[in-house]
Parts: C-alpha cells; sequence; structure tokens
C-alpha cells in the first residue's frame, strides 16, 4: 500500500521547533542592557516568560494540523500538549513566589525595575488572572472525565478560559516584564499571539465555513452488533475527499458545522469504497449512546483525515493486528484494502471481545480471508457453551502464541482498543524484542 500522506514534522525536528521558541525569548532578554538583579528574581522572569511562550505555543499545538501531526499522530501531538500544560501549570504557580523584590508601584527612579517589581493595578489584575485560572484549566482538563458536565459544554469553557488566560498574560507581560517592554521580545510576543489567534480562527470559523461547502450525508444507520452501529456518510455534491485505510476524522451531525459536539470516529470503509465513508460506533456515552436515533437524510460533517495509523512503506514479512472490541474499525479498514490490492504476505488478526454478539465484521473478515493469507483468532472472555475458539482476555501468553517465532521484529503490529489492553499489548511485544518502531497504535484521548 502506497502511503499517501508524508507530510508532516519529524518527531524529532517538532521537538527542536518547540524548544527553539521556547528559548528564543530567553536569548532575547540578552538584548536588553539592564543592571542584573538577584539571580532569584530573574530566574522568576524567566519562568514566567517561558511560560507565556508555552501557553501560546499551546494553541498551535491543539490545532489538528496535519503539518505537524501528520508523521507521529495527533494523538501523540495531542498528549504532547498535555504535558506541556502540566509544565506549564507548574513553572506559572512558581513564578510570582520566586520574586524577592517588593510589589510596589511603578518608582520614577527606577526605571530598569532593579529595586521593585513596579506592578501598576491593570498588570497587578491581570497578572493574577493568568495566574488563579491556569491551574482551574489545567486541573479540569486532566480531570475532565469526572466532571458533571458534557463534554461539549467542558471544551466550551477550556476553550474560553484558554483565551482568557492568554489574553491576560501577554497584557501582564507587555505592561509589567522587565524585559517584554522591549522592542524585539514585544515583536515576539504579538507575533506570537498572532499566529495563536490565526489558529483560533481556523479552527472555529475557517474550517466550519468549509465544511459548509462540503456536507455530508447520511445513508445508512444499521445495527451490526450488541449496543454498535454502522453509519454510512456520502458526500452532497463531488468531493476529492481521500484518506488511508486505518485513520479517522472528527465527525459532527446536524445542520450545522459550527457546532461543538464532534468526536474523533476510525473509518471502518476503506479508500476503494470512496465516496462512501462507513463509521463503526459503539454506544459508551452521552453522544454515542444516541447514535442509534440519526435519521437517514441528516447532514453530517468531517475534519480530516488524521492518524497514522497506516500502512506505510516501512518493509516488513507480515502483520499482526490486535483489536479488542470497537478497535476492530480502523483494523478492518485496513484489512479490507489489502485485500482489494491483492496483498501477498502473512496478516494475523487476534480479536477480542467479551461476549459473541459484540463480534463486528465476520462475514467481512472471512471475505478477506479468501484474498489473503489471513489467519483470524477470534478471543471471548465470556463465551458461549458451544464456543471452539479461544477464551480469556488478549494476555501476553495468547500475544507470544500469535508472532512469528523465526523473525518477529521484521513484522508489523497494529494495535487498537482498550487502554488497558493497549498497554498489556506493548508491554508484551516489547519484551518480546519488538522495536518500537515497529508497533503502531493510537489513543483516542483529545482535546
Amino acid at each position: 500500500m502506497k502511503r499517501l500522506f508524508t507530510r508532516g514534522m519529524p518527531s524529532g525536528l517538532l521537538i527542536a521547533f518547540y524548544l527553539l521558541i521556547s528559548i528564543l525569548p530567553l536569548v532575547l532578554i540578552a538584548l536588553v542592557i539592564v543592571p542584573q538583579r538577584l539571580f532569584q528574581d530573574e530566574l522568576a522572569s524567566y519562568f514566567g516568560i517561558m511560560g507565556l511562550a508555552w501557553l501560546l505555543l499551546s494553541f498551535l499545538l491543539s490545532g489538528r494540523f496535519r503539518s505537524i501531526s501528520g508523521r507521529i499522530g495527533i494523538d501523540r501531538t495531542m498528549r504532547a500538549h498535555q504535558i506541556m500544560a502540566i509544565g506549564l501549570g507548574l513553572i506559572i504557580l512558581l513564578h510570582p513566589y520566586l520574586y524577592t523584590l517588593p510589589v510596589n508601584q511603578p518608582i520614577p527612579w527606577d526605571t530598569t525595575g532593579q529595586h521593585s517589581l513596579n506592578l501598576d493595578t491593570p498588570s497587578f489584575i491581570t497578572g493574577m488572572i493568568a495566574w488563579i485560572l491556569l491551574p482551574v484549566l489545567v486541573i479540569t482538563a486532566i480531570f475532565r472525565d469526572q466532571l458533571p458536565c458534557r463534554y461539549e459544554t467542558w471544551r466550551l469553557l477550556h476553550g474560553i478560559s484558554a483565551v482568557i488566560i492568554a489574553a491576560a498574560a501577554v497584557h501582564h507581560a507587555l505592561s509589567a516584564g522587565r524585559y517584554s517592554g522591549h522592542i524585539s521580545l514585544t515583536v515576539f510576543w504579538l507575533g506570537l499571539t498572532g499566529v495563536s489567534t490565526l489558529t483560533l480562527i481556523r479552527s472555529y470559523v475557517a474550517m466550519p465555513l468549509l465544511q459548509s461547502r462540503r456536507p455530508y450525508q447520511v445513508t445508512a444507520v444499521e445495527p451490526v452488533a450488541t449496543r454498535t452501529w454502522h453509519v454510512t456518510i456520502e458526500p452532497a455534491q463531488a468531493s476529492n475527499f481521500t484518506f488511508e485505510a486505518g485513520q479517522f476524522v472528527w465527525l459532527k451531525f446536524g445542520g450545522s458545522p459550527f457546532t461543538l459536539t464532534e468526536h474523533p470516529f476510525s473509518i471502518s470503509s476503506s479508500p476503494s469504497d470512496l465516496p462512501k465513508l462507513r463509521f463503526t460506533i459503539k454506544e459508551s456515552g452521552d453522544f454515542t449512546g444516541q447514535i442509534g436515533k440519526i435519521i437517514n437524510g441528516s447532514r453530517a460533517f468531517i475534519d480530516g483525515p488524521h492518524g497514522h495509523f497506516v500502512l506505510g512503506d516501512q518493509q516488513h514479512r507480515g502483520i499482526v493486528f490486535i483489536a479488542g472490541g470497537v478497535g476492530i474499525a480502523p483494523i478492518i479498514s485496513i484489512i479490507t484494502e489489502l485485500a482489494h490490492q491483492n496483498y501477498s504476505l502473512p496478516v494475523k488478526l487476534v480479536y477480542g471481545n467479551r461476549i459473541k454478539s459484540q463480534i463486528t465484521f465476520q462475514d467481512e473478515l472471512e471475505k478477506a480471508a479468501k484474498k489473503l493469507e489471513l489467519n483470524l483468532n477470534y478471543v471471548l472472555s465470556e463465551p458461549p457453551p458451544d464456543w471452539k475458539a479461544a477464551t480469556g482476555f488478549i494476555d501476553s501468553e495468547l500475544i507470544a502464541a500469535t508472532i512469528d517465532k523465526q523473525q518477529p521484529e521484521e513484522w508489523l503490529y497494529f494495535l487498537c482498543g482498550p487502554p488497558a489492553m493497549l498497554q498489556s499489548a506493548v508491554k508484551t511485544l516489547k519484551s518480546a524484542g519488538i522495536p518500537s518502531r515497529q508497533i503502531v497504535y493510537e489513543q483516542f484521548s483529545y482535546l
């Protein structure tokens, strides 16, 4: 299978880019010739400056840019966003406590801010707003699944709070910062603020406007397994949308593309099925619990494709797929496309569910097995009395029995399923000597 979406920054380059932007303001400080203060006071300023840089960069990192996440995967990009947010919260919390200087109104003869922090009332207020709201933003993001509100409500409040914090922090830096008033840093902050603003405009205005010109229509909503549905959509007009088997999109249903009610779903159809797109969705929350009530003819909008859960051009001797529950969705897309392209290398699938009625795509898998060298291994943790296949869970013993005994490190391994299964499977594969570059998986947990 030829890889279509090769654009995107390599992980090393992305890390280098963010490190460069993070330390650039500190380099610009060297251009500001002022008397040095105590190291602790200078460190406090550095923390504030780096924190503001990270805060403004977070808008770019969470903007779903394929040019950024195309190679490393948007799940890893969002994980980096979450880790940066925790680090950002810590250094911003420490920032004011490190100062030894008194908080005074500007002193006329202390023009360089050597003897006081020179905080006037507006800059003090905006600094406190950012300092108080930022930890709240980070904590509510970490524990959002435990909050007594819908995801869409949290997302709206999260976005509004982030904008307020950024605006307050920029004002505080420009009005009270000892160094930020220098032309070089002022230009830097305004430029980074401009990039953040454009990212917001792109995400919440430009993209929905583009989606409104490329609407889709729901053509089928079908129950296929216990609490699991196929939802099929087709473009309302000619479309040049394409994707790579295994990728996903953010999907919206309803009359307006400006709604915040959107969720990531893997495409379970294959590229050869275009222009139709099929999604296999399990009822598991507020939004998915209503998925069976979607009416044929309803409008739908997509943002994508995204994801690196794809078979690229890496050399290999075969493929092992490990799926748990609805995690089979992106895997069936890949297997179907492999069959369509007459893939000649061996393929193995370990597919786990709790009960038999949860098994999805059995007919499609058996059809693909007629064209591929495909070994199917169904696993049930609660099997019926007449069940003759594997029982239990997808554990290290089952995975060890599946992998090739001769050269397992030359196979590719695709994993999709519940987080606990993913963690266990990755650990087992790595302990068997499989290098990380041969293991492909994604975790659907995004801001």
